[in-house]
């Protein structure tokens, strides 16, 4: 899930859009468009309310 990525990155100490879009790829994800993600797709992904509360919850929960 992309959440669980993200927040087990920003949890590494890598709060950085090219590091988790890199991240992402590696995994296998694309974006809902069937792109790959770079930091400008994960920057507009992560200012979306529903995600950002999401990681938020996840990342506050650990």
């Amino acid at each position: 899930m992309v959440i669980k990525i993200v927040a087990d990155t920003i949890r590494e100490g890598f709060d950085n859009g090219r590091i988790i879009s890199e991240r992402l790829n590696e995994a296998g994800y694309q974006t809902k468009a069937g792109k790959a993600w770079d930091k400008d797709i994960y920057s507009a992904w992560k200012r979306q309310r529903q995600n950002a509360e999401k990681l938020a919850a996840v990342v506050d929960s650990n």
